[in-house]
């Protein structure tokens, strides 16, 4: 397993993934590849985007935001992804162990992310140490 920085040509397989993980039953969302492709540029932007690579083949990605809040304290993932096919082989908790490392290397003191309680990695994140917040929560409110 390999893990490097995305490069503009990665692109289209990380859309492929995000689209893959994004559409599962417990997200309740629809995802084309031209919205995920549209996501990933996006984020880009603002994101360093890491990529995972398996028999040279690209099996999952993560964008990191490190400039979201308290800028050199606070750095948070964005998404994260692994294909399907490569789930439950710990290529995730390896890239995740990545993140950590990098940023704590540049000094970051904590790494934050949102999480969907009824995914898979839910568990997955309280076994590798990860607190949860008890007092926050995600408002929503439909426009139409």
């Amino acid at each position: 397993m390999k893990i490097r920085k995305a490069v503009k040509k990665d692109y289209k397989k990380i859309a492929e993934i995000y689209k893959l993980c994004f559409t599962k039953k417990e997200y309740k969302e629809v995802w084309t590849q031209k919205m995920t492709l549209k996501k990933v540029n996006l984020l880009s932007r603002y994101c360093d985007i890491f990529v995972t690579i398996v028999d040279n083949k690209i099996i999952g990605f993560v964008a990191v935001n490190p400039t979201k809040w308290y800028i050199g304290r606070f750095v948070e993932i964005e998404d994260i992804g692994i294909h399907p096919k490569y789930q439950d082989n710990s290529y995730g908790r390896k890239l995740l162990k990545f993140v950590e490392e990098y940023y704590k290397k540049k000094n970051y003191s904590y790494l934050i992310f949102m999480v969907n309680k009824t995914s898979k990695a839910y568990k997955q994140y309280k076994k590798m140490k990860y607190s949860e917040d008890k007092n926050g929560a995600l408002f929503m409110k439909q426009l139409k």
